[in-house]
């Protein structure tokens, strides 16, 4: 015999399927019922709440193929839109990530033309720069089968959209859902969205929760700020042994700051140089290093232009003395120039170098000048010697293009990322990675090391950055959502700080150690593809596709208590090039700037 809950249950679905027609479903329930339930159960008559009704019907029905599915969203579109300011900045974070999930449902589905008429409806109401980016990479899937190769839609149906709401508004949606029947909109709500409440609503507005919205583990977040970060920059006796030594190349560990190594993880050594060596500052370098301070002490600079190589010359790069430049192109070639002999930069052996079998998209010099290392859509990522004008080493590992590559201040070691959300520790003895770091939920964008060598950063176009211990290969920081994807990244040379550039321009910047956003600034009207410091932390340098150099006040980060800064507050000076996009920006050992770009 039921009980009183399923006979309610089941009074309440007769009812449904008798005042929908469905008499022979109705008949075949009441007959499979009939030695269970009493005789009133035949003839229901069942008083019950309106908001309860209304509710239980919302869940048993379902549109036809939900034909209405542009309609339903204009609803809950204009809804949101003519809601109160505070419901309406809460429940906005629905409206975008909404429409690229019912996109993307309607292109499995094979509603091809209804997918269409979606996007171009609705697409023109966001303005945002990024927000477009996405959408016109979305526009390009037309079809089921494309789904797998477009990376903004992998990263949305692969992951769960964050947002954070009060517990008023969401009941105010859920009734507004429940009442007009909006059963598609509520099902990818539930199925695609992780929705966080919160008791004061007036938290949300706040501009930290609002920069919170969007795939970002906050749980993970919370969890790595526990782990303490050993920032401190390296001795120069962990790397420097004296002539008197035997042993020119012992190692010390990159427990550095005298750490407690791990049995589980052993710890990676780091090389020692003899004191002269080209991996090292001289004493030259430190006695002609130019002191920057003020206005009145600004850094010379240099600039570098390639010509007639816009749409061919992908990445750049310049050695810290400044005396050797290498570049990558799109038709797999890579050209070095060496300036060394005759003071003037000349292109060595006067033809290609050729190894890779796809475009190179990032190139690395040594400390030294000797060596560099090159990334390339094939997957790989080669060891070049300038002296023999030929590769050395091919480094596989990688299972599609590898974005980024960077040497480590010592040389011997280097770190790889690309389109595999992956990040790689290799050290150019072995050709296989030292430390696999996985946590990215789309591209690794670009690398970079601390200076102490201890850690890597990591930028992705997931919009977040994290910082990696290379101990034992485990995410310590979890830095972000940003406003844009991450195109650059650079350390302060005391190691607290981390300076990020994103596609939209905008320039933030983070301290490591409490894990927290300083202070952001309006940077650029490009993407920022390049940064550094000056090596007594004055200045810090960025550029961008905009054509535009600028030159910021480091020092005025630390008296800063503002999370957004004008730019006026900190730029300390412009440089407009001549119809020339900024690839590379560098400062010397004798902090003179040294720039590379290409002619437009």
């Amino acid at each position: 015999m039921p009980n009183d809950q399923d006979t309610f249950l089941f009074r309440f679905v007769l009812e449904y399927l008798q005042r929908k027609g469905y008499k022979g479903a109705a008949e075949a329930l009441r007959n499979a019922l009939v030695s269970e339930v009493s005789e009133d159960f035949h003839n229901p008559s069942l008083d019950m709440d309106d908001q309860v009704r209304n509710f239980l019907e919302f869940f048993l029905y379902v549109r036809e193929e939900e034909k209405g599915l542009l309609e339903d969203y204009g609803k809950i579109y204009r809804w949101i839109d003519g809601c109160l300011e505070v419901i309406r900045v809460e429940l906005g974070q629905l409206t975008y990530p909404l429409l690229v999930y019912l996109y993307l449902d309607l292109i499995r589905r094979e509603r091809y033309e209804e997918s269409l008429k979606l996007l171009d409806e609705w697409a023109p109401k966001f303005f945002e720069q990024s927000i477009r980016d996405e959408l016109f990479s979305l526009k390009g899937v037309r079809r089921k089968e494309q789904l797998s190769e477009n990376p903004v839609a992998q990263l949305y149906l692969k992951h769960r959209r964050e947002i954070f709401v009060s517990q008023y508004a969401f009941e105010l949606l859920c009734d507004f859902l429940v009442e007009h029947r909006l059963t598609c909109i509520f099902r990818c709500i539930m199925e695609h969205f992780h929705v966080r409440l919160e008791k004061d609503s007036q938290v949300i507005v706040s501009e930290d929760l609002k920069s919170s919205i969007g795939f970002f583990p906050q749980k993970e977040f919370e969890e790595l700020q526990k782990n303490e970060i050993h920032w401190k920059p390296l001795k120069e006796s962990d790397y420097v042994v004296q002539e008197q030594d035997s042993q020119l190349e012992s190692h010390t560990t990159l427990e550095g700051n005298a750490l407690d190594s791990n049995e589980e993880h052993p710890s990676i050594s780091l090389p020692k140089y003899p004191l002269g060596s080209a991996m090292l500052e001289t004493e030259d370098d430190k006695l002609r290093r130019v002191s920057l301070g003020g206005v009145e002490a600004l850094p010379s600079s240099l600039m570098y232009t390639f010509s007639n190589t816009y749409d061919e010359m992908n990445c750049v790069d310049i050695s810290v003395d400044g005396s050797v430049i290498v570049a990558g192109f799109d038709d797999s070639f890579i050209r070095f120039w060496d300036g060394k002999e005759c003071g003037q930069y000349r292109l060595v052996g006067g033809k290609p170098l050729i190894g890779h079998c796809g475009s190179i998209y990032s190139v690395s010099l040594s400390p030294c000048g000797r060596f560099f290392l090159s990334s390339s859509e094939d997957g790989t990522v080669r060891l070049w010697s300038t002296k023999l004008e030929r590769d050395l080493v091919v480094y596989r590992g990688h299972l599609f293009p590898v974005w980024s590559v960077e040497f480590s201040p010592l040389s011997h070691y280097f770190v790889s990322g690309g389109h595999d959300r992956l990040g790689r520790l290799w050290t150019t003895d072995r050709i296989f990675p030292l430390r696999l770091f996985g946590g990215h939920y789309s591209d690794v964008e670009v690398m970079r090391w601390h200076p102490n060598c201890c850690y890597v950063a990591s930028g992705s176009s997931d919009r977040t950055c994290r910082l990696w211990d290379l101990r034992n290969g485990n995410s310590v920081r979890l830095l972000g959502p940003h406003s844009a994807s991450v195109c650059s990244l650079v350390f302060s040379n005391d190691g607290k700080k981390l300076v990020i550039g994103l596609e939209n321009g905008q320039i933030e910047f983070w301290d490591i150690v409490q894990g927290r956003r300083m202070s952001r600034v309006e940077g650029h009207k490009g993407p920022v593809w390049c940064l550094d410091v000056s090596k007594d932390d004055m200045f810090f340098v960025s550029g961008s596709s905009d054509c535009f150099i600028h030159l910021w006040n480091a020092q005025s980060l630390d008296s800063s208590l503002q999370s957004t800064l004008s730019r006026d507050q900190i730029l300390v000076k412009s440089f407009q090039t001549k119809d020339s996009a900024v690839y590379c920006a560098r400062f010397s050992r004798k902090n003179l700037l040294l720039v590379a770009g290409v002619a437009l």
